[in-house]
């Protein structure tokens, strides 16, 4: 277990679980030392399917590592994998750093997966849990990984995939007004009145952001595009 980036959402230890990120839970935002002590104990105790729920109750960045006393590790990323995780598929090596994990299981830097690499250069990204080696994982995204001696399990406690509601017009345009709103309030409460910096990339996503926290009045946002 190695723990790289230490910068942005620097890693916190307690009790043998390792967290990094900032997130919402029961109407309020955890980050760092707080963050470590509201999810360490827990996570300590329950069982994969609790550990499960409870990690679909967390809103925000982060990610999880949790070293258990029979010697189980239990990995979670959030529903972006904006904090990714890696491991190694048969060894009991993880990292927030794929290469790290590749120099210690010994596999050469050549030894890429003609698969996975054709995969990334025909979608400029990894699908699923793949990386450029066949033998390194990450963690997809809302997913939790239970890996000990001789097992790995892999479960998602969420989907972007959801079911299809039945619905006019007018109910789906409220339900979207009233996710919007959810989303611009935790964002704000995030925030904490710091500046927002977004990048403006020409596509849908970063319009959007700036569209609802306008809409619900902060002001403080700095946006920058690159290039002409």
């Amino acid at each position: 277990l190695d723990h790289i980036h230490t910068t942005v959402f620097p890693w916190v230890i307690r009790d043998g679980v390792s967290i990094r990120g900032q997130v919402e839970y029961q109407g309020k935002i955890y980050r760092g030392q707080a963050l470590a002590e509201l999810i360490a104990p827990i996570a300590s105790a329950v069982d994969e399917d609790s550990f499960m729920s409870l990690v679909n109750a967390l809103k925000g960045n982060f990610s999880i590592i949790a070293e258990r006393s029979d010697g189980s590790v239990w990995l979670a990323v959030d529903i972006a994998s904006s904090l990714p995780l890696f491991y190694h598929r048969t060894d009991m090596l993880v990292s927030d750093e794929a290469e790290l994990i590749r120099q210690k299981a010994g596999i050469e830097p050549a030894d890429i997966s003609p698969r996975n690499l054709g995969e990334q250069l025909l979608l400029c990204y990894s699908m699923f849990d793949h990386t450029a080696y066949a033998e390194i994982a990450q963690v997809d995204i809302g997913q939790c990984v239970f890996l000990s001696r001789g097992r790995c399990r892999k479960a998602f406690y969420y989907t972007h995939l959801q079911p299809i509601i039945p619905e006019t017009y007018a109910q789906a345009y409220d339900r979207y007004r009233e996710a919007n709103r959810r989303m611009a309030d935790r964002m704000i409460q995030m925030l904490d009145g710091r500046q927002a910096v977004i990048s403006l990339s020409g596509g849908y996503d970063s319009r959007y952001i700036i569209g609802i926290l306008t809409e619900a009045g902060y002001e403080n946002v700095v946006c920058y595009t690159i290039g002409k």
